[in-house]
């Protein structure tokens, strides 16, 4: 497992491409989209 700092933008590229690929990863992204906590989200 690795932990890293990634824009927006290259999180839902790497999501796109498959780069990020596991279901926790996503969900939590989702959520977190879902929450209001990022501007736009």
């Amino acid at each position: 497992m690795q932990s890293a700092w990634f824009a927006r933008s290259d999180v839902e590229r790497m999501i796109s491409d498959g780069t990020i690929s596991d279901g926790k990863s996503i969900a939590a992204y989702a959520l977190l989209l879902t929450s209001g906590a990022l501007p736009g989200g």
